[in-house]
């Protein structure tokens, strides 16, 4: 029995063009792929979660401690915190309890990064952004401030 192959070739003249539900689900897929969870506040009003802490143990990959720090990975380190950096509508923070102060109805979105690169060295064990919809300035002032005090408190003990 002997076989013998031709050589030979064809065309295909038909092109695939994806519905745009599929368009949807391919888009929301590759942002899965960038490291990040999201919820928005659709999302987040279903979860019937009444501390923010409630809602990041619903995202994949994060965990928060007892003490109300959040580690995103699990991630460890020798020499410094392993805790994500904390941003709230643009502003970073690196003390995690400063969730605590913001209300659950005021938040309409959060995104869990567990690449955060765009922060530099502050966002290495990823980061957790959370942007407030109705009182998002006041809330940003409140934790400036809150920043500023915590701030010249520590450096008063300390120096």
């Amino acid at each position: 029995l002997t076989i013998q192959l031709k050589e030979g070739s064809f065309e295909v003249d038909h092109r695939y063009e994806p519905d745009e539900n599929l368009k949807k689900v391919l888009e929301r897929e590759s942002k899965k792929m960038i490291s990040s969870s999201t919820l928005n506040k659709e999302e987040i009003l279903k979860t019937r979660c009444q501390d923010i802490y409630c809602l990041l143990r619903r995202l994949s990959g994060v965990m928060v401690q007892n003490s109300g720090a959040v580690r995103i990975r699990g991630g460890a380190s020798f020499n410094s915190s392993s805790n994500a950096l904390i941003v709230v509508n643009g502003i970073p923070m690196q003390d995690s309890g400063i969730m605590r102060t913001i209300p659950i109805q005021d938040i309409e979105e959060i995104t869990v990064l567990k690449d955060a690169t765009q922060y530099g060295a502050m966002g290495a064990n990823g980061a957790i952004v959370i942007k407030t919809g109705k009182y998002g300035y006041a809330i940003s002032y409140f934790l400036i401030t809150l920043f500023l005090i915590n701030r010249s408190t520590s450096v008063r003990r300390n120096g």
